[in-house]
């Protein structure tokens, strides 16, 4: 996730707002998926 990071800043810098967004939608994209398996359950 730093290299989405780092070029999230990038094109935030160059002015290319447009891939910027598309980052972000992959980032969060990303964290979706991530959420439920990060989440555990112990049964006793």
């Amino acid at each position: 996730m730093t290299q989405e990071l780092w070029d999230l800043r990038k094109s935030i810098l160059d002015g290319r707002y447009e891939d910027a967004l598309v980052i972000v939608d992959e980032l969060e994209l990303m964290s979706r998926k991530s959420s439920p398996s990060s989440v555990t359950f112990r049964v006793f």
